[in-house]
């Protein structure tokens, strides 16, 4: 199921280049969205996720038509899985493709493509369009979520760290042009 989570805010962004999780297994390009509890995107993809969910009791015969007694779901609670300031009040899902697919599509409001690196980072906002699907793997039933394209739609405080056009103030003449 192909679906859009509008008004996100993006953290762990590599959609440029794929990268394996602590140098293990399969490189993955991925980002996290942060989606606050409140949202009418969290509601609708609470929805997305069930229906998900409920098509996995007829995919996986083992379950003989029933949910499994657990099962991962890949909306998670920042509140109560994570100590950042920016997991507060938010629900969190990390969206992942594999390197054999290609790289996500990444464009910017004027649906332009973006590449430079620098332009989408951990921080700033933007659409996501994810694909939602049931598996099972080693006996265990979840939902996993495939990572698309992003449209960033505006810039926000960096959390990784970088530097950020806003920490400077704007110098209309400067006496100190170093380059001249």
């Amino acid at each position: 199921m192909k679906a859009m989570v509008k008004n996100v805010r993006l953290s762990y962004v590599r959609v440029f280049e794929a990268a394996q999780v602590n140098g293990v297994g399969e490189a993955n390009y991925s980002v996290c969205l942060l989606i606050p509890k409140d949202s009418p995107e969290a509601a609708k993809l609470k929805q997305e996720i069930q229906a998900v969910a409920e098509e996995m009791k007829a995919k996986f015969p083992k379950l003989k038509g029933q949910m499994p007694k657990m099962w991962g779901n890949p909306l998670r609670d920042g509140d109560e899985e994570k100590d950042g300031a920016e997991y507060q009040g938010m629900y969190f899902i990390n969206a992942k493709r594999k390197e054999k697919q290609g790289a996500p599509l990444v464009i910017n409001g004027a649906k332009q493509y973006i590449t430079e690196k620098e332009e989408l980072y951990s921080g700033c906002y933007g659409n996501v369009a994810i694909s939602l699907f049931s598996y099972e793997f080693t006996g265990k039933y979840g939902v996993g979520v495939g990572l698309n394209a992003i449209q960033k739609t505006k810039d926000g405080e960096r959390l990784d760290g970088g530097a950020s056009i806003d920490d400077f103030d704007f110098e209309e003449d400067s006496d100190m042009n170093l380059f001249n």
